[in-house]
């Protein structure tokens, strides 16, 4: 899993603990084998499709170039 870091200003960052507890979480009540520890990844990298899940948090603006939605929506539908 990897925490999903986007520009606008929407703290990307917000909520250090909500990854880690969502993995615990399925875990234990999915019966899901997920690390506890997580990496971070730019919207618009090629090392998105490295990462079966990704997490989006915070509060504020989100902005997307077009190459960064085209590579989400690619990863989305892959």
């Amino acid at each position: 899993m990897a925490l999903l870091k986007y520009n606008g200003g929407g703290d990307w960052y917000a909520n250090p603990t909500a990854l880690k507890n969502l993995a615990l979480f399925c875990n234990e009540t999915l019966g899901t084998n997920f690390s506890s520890n997580y990496g971070t990844v730019e919207v618009g990298s090629v090392e998105l499709f490295n990462y079966p899940f990704i997490h989006m948090t915070g509060h504020g603006n989100v902005v997307f170039s077009d190459q960064e939605a085209e590579n989400l929506r690619n990863y989305l539908i892959a």
